[in-house]
C-alpha cells in the first residue's frame, strides 16, 4: 500500500501545489509508520475509527489548523483509494474538521501592520531571531517560502540594498531598513558559515513546508498563512504607489504580463507532461526546476509551467 509514487502523480493531476504535494507525502508516511506501529495490522484501507484514533494521537501537539490539514489529507487519500478501485467507500467527512477562531483579516484579505508587528514579535521571543528573521522576509520583502529557504549569504547585498533571487528565474527585491536591521542582526548573532542562509537543527536547509509549520505553531487558532504575510507585503507595495505591475513582478508574477516567444502560457507544459517525454516522475521535474536545469514560469497562482522549448535544451545535454 505504500505506492507514495501514484499517490504523488495523482496530486499533480489534481494541481496541488508543491508545497501540498509534499506536505499531503509527508502525512502519508507518518500515518503508515503511526498504523504499523499502534495498530500492528496491514493497512488495507482507510477506517473512520482508525482515523479518529490517529488525530487524537496527535492532538496533544498539533493546533486545530494542523488537525485540519491532516483531516483534508485523508480526504485526498481516500479519494486516491477509490480511483485505484483499493476502497469503494468514502470515511472522510466534514463533520471531523475542527472549529476554528475567525482570523483577524480586513474585507481585502490582509492583516494591519500592528497584528504583523506583535505576531513576528511574539515568534523572536519565543522561537528566536532565526524564524523571526525568515518569516520577515516574506511579511516585509514578499518572498515565497521556497525563496527563503534556498538564500545564500551571496544572495544579500546590502551595497546595493536588495535580495538577488535566482534559480529558474531571476529577481532583484528590494531590502528595506526593516529587513536589513533584521538581516544584519540575524548575521551577527547567530548565523554560522553554511550553504545556506537558514538550517535546522539537523544541519539542512529548512524546506518551505517546515517554514509553514513554524507559522502555524504560532498561530494556532488562526487562518494566518505565508500568502497573508505576502498579501500584506502587496498592501504594502500599492501604499507606496507601486502599480499592479511592478507588484507582480517584485512577487514573482511575471507571468501574467509577459508575452512568451515559444507559445502562450496556456500550451505550456505541466511538470507531469514534461516528466512522461523524458520517463521520469513529476518529482525529478519539479527538482529540475528547482536547480536551475528546466526554465519554468510561475501562473499567478503559482503553479509551474514549462515552455515546449525546454524539451530539446533538455534532449540535448542528457
Amino acid at each position: 500500500m505504500k505506492d507514495f509514487y501514484k499517490y504523488n502523480n495523482y496530486l499533480l493531476k489534481q494541481n496541488m501545489k508543491d508545497s501540498s504535494i509534499y506536505s499531503y507525502i509527508y502525512y502519508l508516511r507518518k500515518f503508515l509508520k503511526w498504523h504499523e506501529e499502534v495498530i500492528k495490522d496491514p493497512f488495507n484501507k482507510l477506517e473512520k475509527i482508525i482515523i479518529k484514533k490517529y488525530l487524537k494521537s496527535i492532538s496533544t501537539d498539533a493546533s486545530k489548523s494542523s488537525i485540519n490539514n491532516y483531516i483534508n489529507f485523508f480526504k485526498s487519500y481516500n479519494n486516491f483509494l477509490i480511483s485505484e478501485g483499493i476502497q469503494e467507500d468514502m470515511v472522510v467527512d466534514g463533520t471531523m474538521r475542527l472549529k476554528q477562531a475567525k482570523p483577524k483579516v480586513n474585507k481585502d484579505n490582509t492583516v494591519n501592520e500592528k497584528f504583523i508587528e506583535n505576531l513576528l514579535q511574539k515568534i523572536c521571543s519565543i522561537d528566536g531571531i532565526k524564524n523571526y528573521t525568515m518569516l520577515n522576509l516574506i511579511a516585509y520583502s514578499g518572498l515565497r517560502a521556497a525563496e527563503v529557504t534556498e538564500l545564500t549569504l551571496e544572495d544579500l547585498d546590502f551595497d546595493e540594498r536588495v535580495i538577488n533571487i535566482t534559480g529558474s528565474y531571476e529577481k532583484k527585491v528590494p531590502m528595506n531598513s526593516h529587513v536589513e536591521s533584521c538581516l544584519k542582526l540575524y548575521l551577527k548573532e547567530i548565523y554560522t558559515m553554511e550553504d545556506y542562509l537558514f538550517v535546522n537543527e539537523r544541519g539542512t536547509k529548512y524546506t518551505d513546508t517546515g517554514l509553514r509549520w513554524i507559522l502555524r505553531k504560532n498561530c494556532p487558532d488562526s487562518n494566518i498563512t505565508i500568502t497573508t504575510l505576502r498579501d500584506f507585503y502587496k498592501l504594502k507595495l500599492k501604499e507606496q504607489g507601486y502599480t499592479t505591475k511592478e507588484i507582480d513582478k517584485l512577487l514573482g508574477y511575471t507571468t501574467k504580463h509577459k508575452s512568451y516567444l515559444d507559445k502562450s502560457l496556456k500550451e505550456m507544459l505541466t511538470p507531469s507532461e514534461f516528466a512522461k517525454i523524458f520517463n521520469v516522475a513529476p518529482i525529478t521535474v519539479i527538482k529540475w526546476c528547482n536547480k536551475g536545469l528546466v526554465k519554468a514560469y510561475r501562473t499567478d497562482k503559482g503553479f509551474r509551467k514549462i515552455p515546449p522549448s525546454e524539451v530539446k535544451k533538455l534532449q540535448a545535454v542528457r
